[in-house]
């Protein structure tokens, strides 16, 4: 059976040499958890023409929405806070504009992180800009030093994707971000919440297979459960090839 080809978006980076001329750069992390899962990796470049990207998801078998940047807090109707870091608008427009398009055209997806929040973001929710700002939470969310271990449970609900996965209520998962979910878009469902009620996890009813998680399950190769995750997303993307 054919492999499934997988969309995956990607960074900006800084060259060494010339670096006025930005480039674009994709986690390893990010396009192995793809082809070990069974698929295809297709780093995607920034199309700005609204017909180019409706082809390029008609081409493709999923979207992977990955981690990276701070979203730029007037896509969801806010002026821009201190806390808010580093944001590339370009970036926004491309993945809101192509989570809109794979939704449009019923195509597996899956979110992590910051793909969790342009989710969000695409179908009208709003943001924390810093989570500790803006909660007070004593749950440290931005732990960067666990990337490949865990760090704080979440409670999976027993209807979700994720709980169809893995088969228990709680998850011991890495933390990685200082944003996330205020306002749950509208047609999300909340699958997963950090022991503070901080959204980690969110499906969309009524699609094929759209599936986002706060956590970086691709940062814990080591973890064998992990993997599962991207598992059932190829697993998806085949079905409905």
């Amino acid at each position: 059976m054919k492999k499934p080809v997988i969309l995956i978006s990607c960074g900006y980076e800084t060259p060494r040499v010339l670096p006025q001329v930005k480039s674009y750069a994709a986690r390893e992390s990010n396009t192995n958890a793809i082809e070990d899962a069974g698929g295809i990796p297709f780093i995607a470049p920034y199309w700005k023409d609204a017909e180019a990207i409706k082809q390029m998801v008609a081409m493709v078998d999923g979207v992977f929405m990955p981690g990276g940047d701070d979203i730029e807090p007037s896509e969801y109707g806010e002026q821009k806070r201190v806390e808010c870091q580093g944001t590339v608008p370009e970036r926004d427009a491309f993945e809101l504009a192509v989570i809109k398009e794979a939704i449009a055209q019923d195509k597996p997806m899956i979110c992590i992180c910051r793909g969790l929040q342009a989710l969000n973001v695409a179908l009208g929710g709003s943001l924390y800009q810093d989570i500790t700002f803006n909660t007070g939470t004593d749950v440290f969310h931005p732990d960067y030093t666990t990337a490949d271990v865990g760090c704080h449970d979440v409670t999976l609900e027993k209807d979700s994707i994720l709980y169809g996965i893995f088969g228990k209520d709680t998850l011991f998962v890495n933390s990685l971000h200082h944003q996330g979910i205020k306002d749950l878009a509208p047609g999300l469902k909340v699958t997963a919440t950090a022991p503070d009620g901080l959204i980690e996890g969110v499906e969309l009813p009524g699609k094929k297979y759209v599936s986002a998680t706060q956590f970086h399950p691709e940062f814990m190769p080591g973890k064998e459960q992990y993997i599962k995750i991207f598992a059932d997303f190829i697993e998806n993307c085949k079905k409905y090839m």
